[in-house]
């Protein structure tokens, strides 16, 4: 049994009824909205409301909407009011259809006729209720008086809104901007305050100067307000005109030896929270140096090969080389240098060269040099280093300790002839020169040279004879036995000779060393004799002075013990 006049009145009540809750739902919802934007804006324009606060006002906003989208929109298209319900709803508006159309209603249903009843009454009881509906108006039953109401309301409340925005022109914008948690706005005010320098990072102990801009009204003057990190109250400080910034303002703190947050006080208008952040330089805990003796010392002397050194009693020998761990009091920057002094470096004063620090785990090699970690030269002229360091923000270290370092040349060696006793001597043409000398070096002496002119031979010429020794000693006791019988040397010539010696520095040397010069005339055989006879007479002459000193010396010695008895 159907009921198609009936279905179709009661499903248009039913949109009707539908779209006009969603429509109230949602007029309500845009002036609720706007309503509660708009009180934010003005408390927010007030006191400044946090981040928080705001945040939590939207939060509550948004919670809103969602409820009424699920409970007022949603809802009522999903479950609108049933067929039973917008009956009794059209028997109230229509009196005169009494019960007739709920009962059309439930017995149209199947099933809705109980066994035994009679189907005639039912089909004649729904052909008379839809004769009576068809002429009437069942829409009436849906009122929008509401509707018309809120949606005025709401109406109202859009149009005062969007005056008082266009009214507030930048001001309103930047609030509404602050409303949906649009970052970086601060409330607008007559004067709004441009901070310069924003977060920064600082050098403990390091003073710390801190500025601002007025924009709009320029005050005389302003205040910087300082909260140091666990500290009960905050600080205040004036805040004076800065004569390189139009409209600026500045204040400099001394000696910053803690972290703090600041924000600018310019007329009426103030900045967001700020902060500087004091962190300690990077500096030296503890610095190792080795001295690389040249090779030339190391080929002699494996022993000298690397020592230790302190800080303090840096004396190197010109041609070393340095090697310096360096241990930071802090983590530094790891990253190489672009060029010289950019990163960790050593600087060399007095030769003003710059040596990279190279990470090695936890530690700083300094000037290790080659792969073999030999260490690099010192140029001439340096007269001390200094450790500069750098962390992972850019902080350097300051006033470094400047390491004196005193590079000590390599002394010459020295020689003197010990044999023959006289620098002017006669020999023969088969004659043998016994030269005994002696050497010494500070380090290693690496050769022994007779040097010897003759004036009749060669134009004076200056020739050599190589002096043999074993190793590189540092000291030497050598004799030579030199056969001039081989030098055809013609008699009354005078040969001028001496004893040259050479240290094994073959880095900012040889150092070397000349005896004295001694002279040998070659004469004949006669005047030879002659010599050694005129030496003989001479000598017998001196014991015979020594034999009458001691004669008298006796004498004068028994006088006295004969006085005192």
């Amino acid at each position: 049994m159907s009921t198609p006049v009936l279905s179709a009145k009661i499903g248009g009540v039913r949109r009707k009824h539908t779209a006009v809750v969603v429509a109230t739902a949602l007029a309500a919802l845009v002036g609720a909205v706007v309503l509660a934007l708009a009180a934010e804006m003005i408390v927010d324009w007030l006191v400044e409301l946090p981040a928080a606060v705001r945040t939590g006002v939207v939060a509550v906003v948004l919670t809103g909407v969602v409820y009424v989208v699920l409970r007022h929109v949603l809802w009522p298209i999903v479950y609108g009011p049933d067929d039973e319900t917008i009956a009794l709803w059209v028997e109230h508006e229509e009196p005169d259809l009494r019960s007739r159309l709920i009962s059309s209603v439930q017995l149209s249903r199947p099933g809705g006729v109980a066994v035994g009843a009679s189907a005639g009454l039912v089909a004649a009881l729904v052909r008379e209720t839809e004769e009576m509906a068809s002429p009437l108006d069942f829409g009436r039953v849906v009122k929008t008086d509401r509707l018309l109401r809120v949606s005025a309301i709401t109406a109202v409340i859009v149009v005062l809104a969007l005056s008082a925005l266009s009214y507030a022109g930048p001001v309103g914008s930047d609030l509404l901007k602050r409303a949906m948690l649009v970052p970086g706005v601060d409330v607008p005010r007559k004067t709004r305050v441009e901070v310069l320098d924003g977060n920064r990072l600082i050098a403990r102990g390091d003073a710390v100067r801190l500025a601002a801009v007025a924009k709009g009204i320029v005050p005389r003057g302003g205040t910087l307000r300082v909260q140091y990190d666990g500290a009960d109250h905050a600080m205040t400080f004036a805040m004076g005109p800065d004569p390189k910034l139009v409209g600026g303002f500045a204040a400099s703190i001394e000696n910053v030896q803690d972290s703090f947050t600041y924000t600018v006080q310019l007329n009426d208008g103030h900045s967001r929270e700020y902060r500087v952040e004091a962190v300690p330089r990077p500096g030296v805990a503890a610095l190792e140096c080795q001295q690389v003796y040249p090779p030339y010392i190391t080929r002699t002397d494996p022993r000298l090969a690397t020592v230790r050194r302190a800080p303090g009693d840096l004396s190197l020998l010109a041609g070393s080389r340095l090697v310096l761990h360096v241990t930071p009091t802090k983590a530094v920057k790891l990253s190489p240098a672009t060029r010289p002094g950019d990163g960790n470096h050593v600087h060399l004063v007095g030769s003003n060269v710059d040596f990279p620090l190279a990470a090695d785990g936890d530690r700083l090699l300094a000037m290790e040099g080659d792969a073999k970690g030999l260490g690099v030269a010192l140029p001439a002229g340096t007269s001390g280093f200094s450790v500069h360091l750098v962390d992972g923000h850019g902080i350097w270290s300051k006033d470094p300790v400047v390491y004196r370092i005193d590079l000590l040349p390599d002394k010459p060696p020295s020689v003197r002839v010990t044999f023959p006793e006289r620098k002017e001597e006669l020999v023969t043409q088969i004659a043998t020169i016994i030269v005994g000398f002696d050497a010494a070096d500070d380090f290693a002496l690496g050769k022994a040279t007779l040097k010897y002119k003759v004036d009749t031979q060669d134009n004076g010429a200056e020739k050599s004879v190589a002096l043999a020794f074993e190793g590189n000693p540092r000291s030497l006791r050598g004799y030579h036995r030199w056969d001039i019988s081989k030098l055809n040397i013609p008699e009354k010539s005078t040969i001028e000779w001496w004893v040259e010696v050479e240290d094994t520095n073959d880095q900012t040397g040889p150092g070397r060393a000349d005896s004295e010069h001694y002279q040998a005339r070659v004469v004949s055989e006669a005047e030879k004799r002659a010599d050694l006879f005129q030496q003989l007479g001479a000598s017998w002459e001196e014991m015979n002075e020594v034999s009458n000193s001691e004669q008298e010396l006796n004498r004068k010695l028994g006088t006295m013990i004969l006085e005192k008895k």
